[in-house]
């Protein structure tokens, strides 16, 4: 409501900015309602599957989207699970931190 972080959490610099550091209260509620579950993966695994994604769907996307790729490389998701979506959304990435990327 008065646009401040609902819930803030420690965290170190990333290539997914859009999704570190806090939860606004609106999101915090609408998490609360939607979310099952929160895995967590690597840097390292957000970056490859920021370039992963470039080379095979020809989208770039921002590191807050490859997060759920990463997490789908990973395998993170229920055993038995056999239908993921994954939203490929989000450009909003410098383009000298994808030239580092490749």
């Amino acid at each position: 409501r008065d646009g401040r972080a609902h819930l803030k959490i420690d965290s170190q610099p990333t290539i997914a900015e859009g999704i570190e550091g806090g939860v606004a209260e609106a999101t915090y509620r609408l998490g609360l309602k939607f979310i099952d579950d929160v895995v967590c993966v690597s840097e390292a695994s957000i970056r490859r599957a920021v370039v992963d994604t470039l080379a095979r769907e020809r989208q770039l996307i921002e590191g807050s989207a490859a997060a759920a790729v990463a997490a789908v490389a990973e395998r993170k998701f229920p055993k038995g699970c056999r239908r993921i979506v994954v939203v490929l959304s989000g450009g909003n990435i410098d383009m000298e931190r994808v030239k580092g990327l490749l």
